[in-house]
């Protein structure tokens, strides 16, 4: 299994369960840790997912990018 994080940019009208449902309808990844802020009117945060593949982890970035109301996606490579 490969670790991979993504920072996250939304409005607090989205709500979490969006977003993890999201990564968890990608076949062979789950979350392995969360960890968002409230800045204002947005939260603002980083998610550390594990998947099997790269294409597991291509596939949660292209459906966050694809969903409305995310205002930023940020990928990052490997993580510990």
């Amino acid at each position: 299994m490969s670790t991979y994080q993504i920072s996250l940019i939304y409005p607090n009208t989205i709500s979490l369960y969006r977003i993890t449902s999201l990564v968890e309808s990608v076949s062979g990844t789950r979350i392995q840790h969360l960890n968002f802020t409230s800045q204002g009117k947005d939260l603002v945060g980083t998610l550390i997912v594990e998947t099997s593949d790269r294409i597991g982890f291509d596939s949660v970035v292209r459906l966050m990018r694809a969903s409305k109301g995310l205002l930023s996606v940020v990928e990052k490579q490997n993580v510990a």
